[in-house]
């Protein structure tokens, strides 16, 4: 008799993918770990899903669209909650971008395909699932169910509010500070009733408040290599980069800060041609304006293919000071072998050691200086180069 693999159901916000987004190829780890041993049922709360690339990566996957099922936190909730977060006591339908079953009878429809199934393990992808999950769980009783968090939510959102203060947009840093609170209060009344909570920083694991039977666990950000590591251009003219999509208030102010104060910076010092090329998708008009103005500085809104872009850099600049998590464009450039000048923000819970597998700069003069230096001594920079590539190979890769 032929014996069958127990199911288990990846809920998740997002459709798993190995290129794109960094919480798409997170949720494609999961998938390619979970259907080692699993049958998966994928369900995907984003409204615009293609499925089509799954049936050439996996077998024994089906995916289940529940968009339908669910609604957002109502924008009047919204505007309470956020002059008054401790609100999201009362009630979870305060909590901003928290998803909420209609009914339980929608997600029961959506489920009956399993009626009959073995459904072992439940996977819920981000903390605004909750209550997703809740109702999912309740149609399998004997079922183990894990959250991954990858960001450690307050800190993060706390993290943006301070970028969002940089930028000027003191609205946008109220709404952030105020969702920081209510995650806070969120962590500490729901997370009990998981096994095991994932984080992909170390760091963070510590900061997660929860019972004695949950387990706070680090699962590590990691990548597929490329196909081959294209060897750093020989031509006279010195190429930077920097990746990371740019409708993120962290992206953009790093990518400010690079265009107007580190660029200017290196191109007073260095005495050779010099040219900067950022790559990243949905810039706001600011930015896009300030990319497209300014001299030796290249703007690419999208890239399916990286590789290309790699293969004409020197150095990777990532001029982070906020965000959550690990920096999958950290972890790129590393398995790309490109020397990395990073804020310590960038390469935060990586285990990156500046001088060893990058080198560290805060301001745009200490950021100058660190280019210099490369450019400078190429055995350094194959050294700093090569020292990543190894990090991210032992610790971070997809095999």
């Amino acid at each position: 008799m032929k014996n069958i693999k127990p199911v288990a159901i990846l809920l998740t916000p997002v459709l798993p993918q190995s290129g794109g987004s960094g919480r798409s190829l997170r949720a494609w780890h999961w998938l390619q770990t979970l259907s080692q041993t699993y049958r998966v049922y994928i369900m995907v709360t984003d409204p615009c899903i293609n499925i089509t690339p799954l049936s050439h990566n996996f077998s024994e996957v089906n995916v289940l669209a529940i968009d339908h099922t669910l609604q957002s936190t109502s924008p009047l909730y919204a505007r309470i909650t956020l002059l008054f977060p401790f609100l999201v006591l009362v009630s979870k339908k305060c909590v901003v971008d928290w998803l909420h079953p209609l009914s339980n009878r929608l997600i029961n429809l959506c489920l009956d395909d399993l009626v009959d199934e073995p459904v072992k393990y439940i996977l819920v992808f981000r903390f605004y699932l909750h209550d997703v999950a809740i109702s999912i769980s309740e149609r399998f009783p004997e079922a183990i169910i894990d959250l991954d968090m990858d960001d450690y939510e307050p800190l993060t959102r706390l993290s943006v509010a301070g970028a969002q203060v940089r930028l000027g947009r003191y609205a946008d840093a109220l709404r952030s500070f105020s969702a920081a609170i209510q995650y806070w209060f969120m962590e500490r009344l729901v997370l009990k009733g998981y096994r095991t909570v994932y984080l992909a920083a170390e760091k963070d694991c510590p900061l997660i408040p929860t019972g004695k039977e949950t387990v706070i666990s680090c699962r590590s950000n990691k990548i597929l290599f490329p196909a081959y590591f294209p060897l750093p251009p020989l031509n006279a003219e010195l190429s930077l980069l920097f990746v990371g999509s740019l409708s993120y208030p962290p992206n953009e102010e790093a990518v400010k800060t690079l265009v107007i104060s580190i660029f200017p910076e290196l191109q007073r010092r260095i005495n050779r041609p010099i040219r900067l090329s950022v790559i990243g998708r949905h810039p706001s008009p600011d930015v896009k304006s300030l990319l497209e103005r300014a001299a030796h500085v290249d703007f690419i809104a999208d890239a399916d293919d990286l590789t290309a872009s790699y293969a004409k850099t020197h150095i990777v600049l990532i001029p982070l000071r906020a965000g959550g998590g690990t920096k999958l464009k950290t972890l790129e450039a590393f398995a790309f072998r490109r020397p990395v000048v990073s804020t310590r923000h960038g390469v935060r819970g990586l285990r990156a050691v500046s001088g060893e597998h990058y080198l560290h700069a805060e301001t745009p003069m200490e950021f100058a200086e660190a280019v210099m230096r490369l450019e400078r001594d190429q055995t350094l920079a194959l050294q700093i180069a090569q020292a990543g590539w190894e990090l991210c190979a032992r610790n971070f890769r997809i095999e």
